[in-house]
């Protein structure tokens, strides 16, 4: 993990993708950092790949470490994904700029698996700032909560431009028992005045994490 972000942990699969074990070793790594409690729990903002909503043990150790897991619809992650607004442009823009500075270096050599963390270290320390995490909550209308950063028009316009695909089942997030997943399901967008509505529960004032 050489030149790796600090704290960073590693994680691989042959197939590149996230894994519903990967992403519970992450989610525990998580929790180390956010320090959540009872009196003080976090929000975890998540799309609804399965390794994150089919995964009982991420449920069960959210659940047990105060992590309220909110899950955006389906095809909405470029709109309400703070990760998506804000950080994965500007981060990508940087990776792709270390990568050619270590190709004009190393004139006849190729990226290998030995050099992405260096180069992506360098990336994600230039796009992981406060300022880019502020910006991407704020332009989804999370925090401050704004419920009018979602125009109807805006969304017809949106619809109308994307082609029709099929919603595989990899987009849904699967139909859980309510007495199982009660304490992670909640009602978005928030209704009073940002707080957030937690089913079964009373509300109660959050603090929202940006998922890096």
């Amino acid at each position: 993990m050489k030149g790796a972000p600090p704290g960073a942990i590693p994680g691989f699969h042959p197939s590149g993708w996230i894994q519903s074990d990967l992403f519970c070793k992450w989610l525990k790594h998580f929790a180390t950092f956010v320090k959540s409690t009872l009196e003080d729990p976090v929000i975890l903002i998540l799309d609804g790949h399965y390794s994150h909503t089919r995964n009982l043990e991420v449920i069960n150790f959210a659940r047990d470490n105060h992590t309220i897991m909110a899950c955006l619809p389906p095809h909405s992650t470029h709109r309400m994904q703070p990760l998506d607004v804000a950080f994965m442009k500007p981060f990508k823009t940087y990776y792709n700029q270390e990568i050619q500075k270590w190709l004009s270096c190393n004139e006849g050599r190729i990226v290998t698996q030995y050099e992405v963390t260096k180069l992506m270290g360098k990336a994600y320390v230039r796009a992981a700032t406060i300022s880019n995490a502020i910006s991407g909550f704020r332009a989804t209308g999370i925090y401050p909560f704004d419920d009018s950063i979602f125009t109807e028009t805006k969304l017809i316009e949106e619809l109308n431009e994307s082609p029709s695909e099929p919603i595989s089942d990899a987009d849904c997030a699967p139909q859980v028992h309510v007495d199982t997943a009660r304490t992670e399901s909640i009602i978005l967008p928030p209704t009073d005045g940002g707080k957030i509505q937690k089913s079964g529960q009373d509300e109660q004032q959050c603090k929202c994490i940006f998922n890096l």
